[in-house]
């Protein structure tokens, strides 16, 4: 992990072991759908696309117009007569107008124009794909929970088991081997219990990531 994360190699990475203890709660899925739309890299990076096209294509549009101007100035003009000199001052607009322009930005806003279009395109393409990907992360996040209250329900039915088997022992009407059972069948229960909470964790994490908050 230290390699991975680029930390210095004596770093100590500790483990959170309260994180089971305290299990999110399943939320609504268009939570997660309006977090996507503000949050996913992806998206934000087709709008800084889609921006940069619309401005190539006012760029393309300006080509077209005429280039204005502002001029001033003074000239001194001397001696007129004697010890008589003229002072002028001006101040002007100039107006610029490439006639050839008009024919030669036509295929630029033409193509800039497309290039937008083609952006928003992409970007319609791009929202659905990241709304299918939330949704099934969250079908697979909402499962867990289905998934780990079946494996609550086993823990229980192994241990009341478990206390069956081990009062049926304790007066000697059950073998050491029924006992082994009951008991490894609770630990099995337990540890899949606890998979199926990190399950929960799992799946939510890879639903932050794919909704762009992780």
């Amino acid at each position: 992990l230290t390699t991975v994360l680029g930390l210095p190699e004596e770093t100590v990475i500790g483990v959170d072991t309260t994180l089971l203890g305290r299990l999110p709660k399943p939320s609504e899925e268009a939570h997660w759908q309006e977090t996507a739309v503000l949050s996913s890299p992806v998206l934000q990076q087709m709008k800084l696309i889609i921006k940069q096209s619309e401005y190539n294509e006012r760029i393309a549009k300006a080509e077209r117009l005429p280039s204005v101007a502002l001029f001033a100035g003074d000239k001194l003009d001397g001696p007129i007569t004697i010890n008589k000199n003229l002072n002028y001052w001006y101040v002007g607009i100039g107006l610029k107008f490439d006639i050839a322009s008009t024919f030669k930005s036509g295929k630029k806003i033409r193509l800039a124009r497309l290039s937008t279009r083609r952006a928003q395109e992409n970007d319609l393409l791009l929202q659905e794909n990241v709304r299918t990907e939330v949704k099934a992360a969250y079908i697979r996040f909402y499962e867990a929970f289905t998934i780990c209250d079946t494996q609550k329900k086993s823990l229980e039915l192994a241990a009341q088991n478990y206390s069956v088997v081990n009062n049926r022992y304790l007066n000697d009407l059950a073998l050491i081997t029924d006992m082994l059972d009951a008991s490894n069948s609770k630990l099995n229960a337990e540890l899949q219990l606890v998979n199926a909470q990190i399950n929960i964790l799992f799946n939510l994490y890879k639903l932050k990531k794919t909704a762009g908050c992780l």
